[in-house]
């Protein structure tokens, strides 16, 4: 029989919660990437256009997105262990369905399964960093939330690739079910709630929740722009290295599946590392706008090169694709200003609203890219999969140079506080 963990140093149990928090966060990105190493075998399997394709994989940030505001109710009111837990499970059975089935419209139901329990892996990782960790550290951790995050997007594309070229893709996503099963059994027997009269009186706040606590949420003007900021910043990144990045590259370069997948992970390994710096800058600024506003302007900059100047060489694209995710990083600085314009007893909430941004751009801008690549496409098929040029590409991509500059411009619009 299992035991719960138990451990006499709370700093050191604190690390191992967050340490835990992390691998959620992982897991959730080797989810979220996953078909961008699989949209031929997707397409062929399922008799996918580029818009369905879009909507197959858009399902995932559907209930991704309304799951947001819930999960931070659910884990400021009951606590870390068996809400995450149970999210936990959630993902792996939607891995697992996905997996089997040959129905599309199963297929989508699977993807929803793993955006509602994926919803949950942020606020839980910060609700771990706000009631777990002394309040100064919370800059530096959300810094190393983007280096989990990107770790495991950027640790899973190649060799996923390879696995589905070994195994076919869905024993691929057989083996990642296996993982969540067995991150769930050590979540429930290894996390216990903080029982430190900070955490007790934050966590009895939060269980007498109110409805007029949520509206004063969005009442708060000031969250607005950081909500239409976090979605616009960040959504690049994922939609570009969690499906359209990898074909996009094989097109442009002509380059094998694995080696496009290598190329593309480069800007979650970018965002990896510029967790920690922006994390450990963020911590001796007293403010954050600085940050943001570089951030999103160099990850802009960067991904107009990528997408618009041809032909360079592999070694300088590659270049490129580490520097825009590493200016996308900026990006994680946003929950610090979340949280210190907001009421602390509901930091799950709290952040919960402010996610809400990324997957309501990521569910728009999948299927939008994908039927901007239909409009565009010539009538090439190769094994009876649609092909798409460069340039349609090139057109359907510039969705997230909008979202950029959309990005940048809400920075001159947030109000902080130190």
């Amino acid at each position: 029989m299992i035991k719960k963990y138990s451990v006499d140093k709370p700093l050191a149990y604190s690390w191992l919660l967050f340490f835990l928090g992390a691998c959620f966060l992982f897991y959730k990105y080797i989810l979220q990437v996953s078909p961008a190493v699989m949209t031929t075998d997707l397409m062929r399997t399922y008799s996918l256009t580029g818009t369905t394709l879009g909507f197959l994989v858009g399902f995932y940030f559907y209930t991704y997105m309304v799951m947001q505001i819930p999960s931070g109710i659910l884990l400021d009111k009951y606590g870390v262990r068996k809400v995450t837990s149970l999210a936990i499970l959630l993902c792996a059975c939607g891995v697992l369905l996905f997996s089997q089935t040959s129905s599309f419209a199963l297929a989508c139901i699977g993807r929803l399964l793993i955006g509602f329990g994926a919803a949950f892996a942020t606020t839980s990782y910060m609700k771990i960093a706000g009631t777990w960790f002394p309040a100064q550290y919370f800059a530096l951790l959300s810094g190393f939330f983007g280096t989990a995050c990107m770790a495991g997007a950027g640790t899973a594309e190649a060799p996923l690739a390879w696995l589905v070229n070994q195994v076919g893709w869905r024993n691929t996503l057989v083996f990642c079910a296996l993982l969540g099963f067995i991150l769930c059994v050590l979540f429930w027997f290894v996390v216990k709630e903080n029982k430190s009269k900070h955490t007790q009186k934050i966590t009895a706040n939060a269980q007498q929740f109110r409805w007029c606590d949520l509206i004063d949420l969005f009442r708060n003007k000031s969250n607005w722009p950081l909500i239409i900021y976090g979605g616009c910043a960040f959504t690049p990144v994922s939609v570009f290295g969690g499906l359209w990045g990898v074909p996009f590259i094989m097109a442009a370069y002509h380059l094998t599946k694995t080696s496009a997948a290598s190329s593309v992970s480069l800007a979650f390994f970018g965002f990896a590392a510029g967790g920690i710096i922006v994390g450990w800058i963020g911590k001796q600024l007293t403010k954050q706008w600085p940050v943001i506003t570089i951030g999103a302007a160099s990850s802009l900059f960067f991904l107009l090169i990528i997408l618009y100047v041809p032909h360079l060489p592999v070694q300088l694209l590659n270049g490129c694709i580490f520097l825009f995710g590493l200016g996308a990083s900026g990006f994680l600085q946003s929950y610090t200003i979340a949280k210190n314009i907001n009421s602390a007893t509901l930091i799950a909430t709290v952040i919960g609203v402010f996610n809400m941004g990324d997957p309501l751009c990521g569910a728009l801008a999948e299927p939008l890219i994908g039927k901007i690549l239909d409009l565009h496409w010539d009538g090439l098929k190769v094994d009876d999969v649609r092909i798409f040029s460069v340039h349609a590409y090139q057109l359907g991509l510039s969705v997230l140079v909008g979202y950029l500059l959309v990005a940048l411009i809400c920075c001159f619009f947030i109000k902080e506080k130190k």
